[in-house]
């Protein structure tokens, strides 16, 4: 629900630390700061993503070694 009404373009604060849940901002400062961590939360999950992608690359050069074998499962096999 709080996703669909921030896509209408209201603006919903959200709390992960005591108290936790989610709130309207009463002052620009609160709204600065959900907006701060919302930033924070998008450049974290980006890295990661990035991270993530080359650590695919990496798999795949490494899937072509012999010593790697991939299963019918999906799964990675080291010899």
């Amino acid at each position: 629900m709080v996703r669909l009404l921030r896509k209408e373009g209201y603006f919903i604060g959200s709390s992960k630390e005591p108290p936790c849940g989610y709130y309207i901002p009463s002052t620009e400062q609160e709204a600065n700061e959900c907006l701060d961590t919302f930033r924070g939360e998008l450049f974290d999950m980006l890295h990661t993503y990035n991270i993530q992608k080359r650590a695919i690359k990496k798999i795949r050069d490494q899937v072509n070694q012999p010593e790697f074998l991939v299963q019918s499962s999906g799964q990675l096999v080291i010899f």
